[in-house]
């Protein structure tokens, strides 16, 4: 026994009770019940009988399943090959018997605490599963294979938590953990109490000839619960509610009316006007930016963004002389004919100027930098998935719980 002054008194006596009892069934059975509760565990650690209870009920259970597969009735050849063995007697397999079962109480003890030294845990420790388990991840990760330990130990530390485990299960009468379980006559008066509870109504017979349409149809869309899933635009179409803020027209008009009227309402929603601005990278050939997105809107709604002329629509190209707007900086507009037009266009072009030089640089300067600051962004990403690469391959491969 173990230190006995430091255990609850009533500790002991139910111990020294639960030793009197003679029938095996009962005696494991209240071990299971005693052991469920934790300050019991710590009270028979301490008094030194904890692996003397759980190899007790260990081996009880196995002999109860052995009797129960070879209690059956054997054949005739079999029984007359038993009749002719040596038998012994009694006071000598008496005799034998307890030495067998000493021998086998002391080898369950020392593979018991083999199994506990295996996975690093103590005997003053309330085994739970929980903790089973934590000790089992971490023997584990120490003697896998792939961490640089050998397939033997790792043999022996799965072995041991499986041994170990099959205790737990069977100290908790099969089950995980602990559950409340109803008697019998509970649930059967439960479930009728339930079936009580649910009222059977008849259902509604209708009849077609007297059955009012109208009246049904309108009493189903009254009551009925939307589906939109189903249903489609039907109830949004069906709304009675309108937009006030949308522009209504009243009276006759024609086709005139109609764009003047939208186009004095584009150029009352028009916010701000459009200013032309020369950006560097308008002066490269060819350039790859695209129309970017936040823009205000212009004043002609055929102008094309980022260019450095603004196009009127066709209206006022065919009805006014010149194609191009006087609002367009940077373009003179004179009277021309189509000899003069074609001598500018024959001819060698003008050489740049150092105004246009500086400009182009510069677009070319921003190029480049775009391209730079894309290398920098991919990089940065690159190194990002290594990063997270070597990340799940620590949590997979390698124990977290130690950071």
């Amino acid at each position: 026994m173990g230190n006995i002054q430091s255990v609850d008194p009533s500790h002991i006596r139910i111990f020294e009770n639960l030793q009197k009892i003679q029938n095996p069934a009962t005696k494991i059975q209240m071990i299971q019940t005693i052991l469920a509760g934790p300050e019991y565990v710590i009270s028979a650690k301490k008094a030194g009988i904890y692996a003397d209870l759980l190899n007790y009920v260990a081996r009880n259970t196995n002999a109860q399943q052995y009797q129960q597969q070879y209690q059956q009735p054997q054949p005739k050849h079999q029984q007359q090959e038993v009749s002719h063995q040596i038998v012994q007697p009694k006071e000598k397999r008496s005799h034998i018997q307890r030495l067998e079962k000493a021998n086998s109480d002391e080898k369950a003890i020392g593979y018991f605490q083999a199994c506990l030294q295996m996975l690093n845990l103590e005997e003053e420790v309330a085994l739970t599963e929980d903790i089973l388990k934590s000790a089992y991840k971490k023997s584990v990760l120490k003697h896998h294979p792939d961490k640089g330990g050998s397939e033997k130990e790792f043999e022996k530390v799965t072995r041991a938590y499986a041994y170990l485990g099959e205790i737990l299960r069977r100290i908790h009468g099969g089950r995980s953990t602990t559950v409340n379980v109803d008697a019998p006559n509970v649930l059967k008066d439960s479930r009728a109490k339930e079936y009580d509870t649910v009222k059977h109504v008849e259902p509604i017979k209708l009849n077609p000839k007297k059955l009012d349409l109208n009246a049904f149809n309108k009493m189903f869309e009254q009551t009925r619960i939307p589906d939109p899933e189903e249903d489609g635009y039907g109830d949004w179409l069906g709304s009675q509610k309108e937009e006030s803020s949308s522009q209504k027209f009243s009276g006759k008009f024609n086709r005139d009316v109609f764009n003047q009227a939208f186009e004095e309402e584009a150029k009352e929603s028009a916010k701000q006007k459009n200013y032309i601005i020369h950006q560097p990278q308008s002066m490269i050939m060819a350039p790859t930016l695209g129309v970017e997105l936040g823009r205000e809107r212009p004043d002609s709604y055929t102008a094309a963004y980022n260019a450095d002329l603004n196009f009127t629509d066709l209206k006022q190209a065919y009805t006014v002389e010149n194609t191009f707007s006087k609002q367009v900086a940077n373009v003179r507009v004179d009277n021309r004919n189509f000899e003069s037009y074609k001598n500018d266009y024959t001819k060698a072009p003008a050489p740049l100027s150092s105004d246009e030089m500086s400009k182009i640089q510069e677009g070319e300067q921003y190029m480049q930098k775009r391209e730079e600051q894309r290398r920098r962004r991919a990089a940065e990403e690159e190194i990002g998935i290594q990063r997270y690469f070597d990340r799940m391959k620590q949590l997979v491969l390698t124990d977290n719980t130690k950071s």
